[in-house]
């Protein structure tokens, strides 16, 4: 690994530092709610600006600005954001926001939010359109929120549908709908974009001479298909490092018969 990990969680407010964050680490922060992504913002900018912070944010500062010199920062469920100017933050500072693919449909955490707030939650559309050519990627809390099942946040990513547990489809109300990303923007968030989150594009994210020949065959390409079809896309075939370690019963032609490792 090229980088040790600091966290910083802002969770619906509250604020817990890890142990030391080194000039070598990447600061990582984890932010649910609206106030602690606004403040986390601000801080930053106040940071890259050379303005003053309140001494209320100095510990913030303190702990992330030890990790500055290691490039961008990423932030972790980045889920609500109410104003444009606030999206826009993320690439003028050079923040790489990680999303999550499913909103909470099947088993909602609570009350859908009000009209008045629905554009805030979870706006994946507004976020790319607001920061273009920024880094945005993906990630889960799989399996305690989904299946581990990439392919399904795909999915989601693209139509704002859910899959559940039991595989069923729930449907996205038309506030989720108009923050649906396309196939050709929601691959990168999850290969080449998650990798340069964490520090790894040199070594995966992406098929290129010299990085790792980790790769994955699909059934079907989602560049080519309905949206819909997309759930029903299955792994044919893995491979980790050029071998082969996963086989589909139905692709056992894709699969080298030679143990040497594919160039």
């Amino acid at each position: 690994m090229k980088t040790r990990f600091g966290y910083l969680l802002l969770f619906f407010g509250l604020l817990v530092s890890s142990p030391a964050l080194g000039k070598s680490g990447q600061p990582a922060v984890d932010t649910n709610a609206l106030a602690s992504a606004s403040e986390l913002t601000g801080v930053y900018y106040a940071l890259r600006h050379g303005e003053s912070v309140p001494s209320s944010q100095h510990r913030v500062c303190a702990t992330m600005a030890t990790g500055t010199d290691a490039g961008s920062t990423f932030v972790a469920h980045g889920v609500v954001a109410h104003e444009v100017e606030l999206l826009a933050r993320y690439g003028e500072i050079g923040i790489v926001p990680l999303v999550f693919g499913p909103y909470a449909l099947c088993e909602p955490f609570g009350p859908p939010p009000p009209p008045e707030y629905q554009a805030w939650e979870w706006p994946w559309r507004a976020l790319l359109d607001a920061n273009p050519g920024l880094p945005v990627a993906w990630h889960g809390d799989d399996p305690w929120f989904g299946r581990i099942r990439p392919l399904d946040d795909l999915y989601s990513l693209v139509t704002r549908n859910e899959v559940g547990e039991d595989g069923r489809v729930c449907e996205a109300p038309d506030w989720q709908k108009a923050h649906t990303v396309t196939v050709a923007e929601a691959l990168p968030m999850m290969t080449s974009n998650a990798a340069y989150a964490l520090f790894r594009d040199e070594e995966v994210g992406s098929l290129e001479q010299g990085k790792y020949a980790d790769v994955i065959a699909l059934t079907g390409n989602p560049m080519a298909i309905e949206p819909e079809a997309i759930r029903e896309l299955n792994v044919a075939l893995t491979m980790i490092g050029g071998r082969a370690v996963y086989c589909a019963d139905d692709s056992q032609n894709l699969c080298p018969t030679s143990e040497t490792p594919t160039e």
